[in-house]
């Protein structure tokens, strides 16, 4: 009986260290913008839009291959528009154009980079992305 007690003990004190452990995995590291520009133009006989910034963070690995995308929002309809990873450095550019027809659709743009899981597999970090970045267009 006292040993069924004492492996009983040993099995929850194993199971709350494992937990523990495991939270102490789950490490979100933030990442910022630095912007150089966000423009959006509705005033050509179309629209276009360029969106450069540097990314910045405490871990290199955070800035680096950083997928980003812009996403328009055409009567109500999403569409990524340009997609594109960061250099090393975590700098990044995209940029989409449409014509008169598609301007007159056009509500937002949303410029958003997309979270990063980086580490190995046993102890994986995310790298969180920075609030999107949101362009309403007045018609």
């Amino acid at each position: 009986m006292k040993l069924r007690l004492a492996l009983s003990v040993l099995a929850v004190t194993s199971l709350s260290l494992g937990a523990a452990s495991v939270s102490a995995h789950n490490t979100t590291i933030p990442t910022n913008f630095d912007f150089t520009s966000l423009a959006t133009n509705t005033d050509t006989p179309g629209w276009d839009t360029t969106w450069e910034a540097r990314l910045k963070s405490n871990s290199g690995a955070c800035i680096s291959d950083r997928r980003a995308q812009i996403i328009g929002t055409f009567d109500g309809e999403r569409r990524v528009v340009d997609a594109d990873r960061s250099s090393r450095n975590g700098f990044l550019r995209l940029s989409g154009e449409g014509g008169p027809a598609q301007s007159a659709k056009l509500d937002r743009i949303v410029a958003k980079v997309l979270d990063k899981r980086i580490g190995p597999s046993g102890h994986r970090h995310v790298c969180t992305g920075p609030d999107p970045i949101v362009q309403v267009i007045l018609h």
